[in-house]
């Protein structure tokens, strides 16, 4: 007897075979949350200012504990205090600020934009965090975007920075869809680069996730 399958079924079962997961994330207690949390305790919670571009549902933003007037969330769609896209809050913001948290597109042209701009309003000392640097197949950074659980292409942009930039300090924490931590040292150079839009997966795993950057939620907390 011949088994037919719908093309419903097909399509779940072509996409189940190419998102095999290469790796999957450490698991402990430890999050997002928790490395922008021990950051500010750097500053100070009453003296930190925390700027965070893509909000959504507040979950982090709500976290972070410092006093409201020195809190900045941008969104054009959801959360934070400032409803517009992030290119438009850098051409208006006059302010600094001692931690800066990126979740919003996950484009890699648009978070390059979003890196250079939030590295220019740190504080001396200041530490940027970037979310979904370590997507765990190809369908997860895939754009445009085709499965719930996705990250976008920012692995590109972590990639270029860290093979053609100077004066940036980074590391990557194994957890919560991959955190990237990037404290700006003097003079900040950012390398006349090569296209990395067009870069593919075996190129992450290779270059990037298996470089010594890469290293676990203990490791990284201390270095914060």
């Amino acid at each position: 007897m011949i088994q037919y399958i719908s093309k419903y079924n097909l399509v779940a079962r072509i996409k189940k075979f190419f998102d095999k997961k290469n790796f999957d994330y450490e698991k402990n207690f430890y999050n997002r949350i928790s490395f922008i949390n021990k950051a500010i305790s750097k500053f100070g919670h009453d003296e930190a200012r925390y700027l965070e571009i893509g909000v959504d549902k507040n979950l982090v933003f709500n976290s972070i504990p410092v006093p409201l007037k020195n809190k900045v969330g941008v969104d054009p769609l959801n959360g934070g205090t400032h409803r517009m896209t992030s290119d438009n809050f850098f051409k208006i913001n006059k302010d600094k600020f001692h931690v800066v948290f990126l979740d919003g597109d996950h484009n890699y042209k648009q978070v390059k934009i979003d890196i250079i701009n939030s590295i220019k309003v740190l504080h001396i000392n200041g530490i940027l965090f970037l979310h979904d640097v370590l997507p765990r197949s190809e369908l997860e950074q895939a754009i445009p975007q085709q499965i719930d659980i996705w990250t976008g292409d920012v692995w590109k942009l972590v990639l270029e920075i860290i093979e053609n930039s100077k004066n940036l300090e980074i590391f990557i924490a194994n957890i919560d869809r991959g955190v990237c931590m990037i404290k700006p040292k003097n003079n900040v150079f950012f390398g006349n680069t090569e296209d990395y839009k067009n870069i593919n997966y075996k190129d992450f795993i290779e270059r990037l996730y298996n470089s010594s950057l890469v290293i676990n939620s203990e490791e990284f907390i201390n270095k914060i």
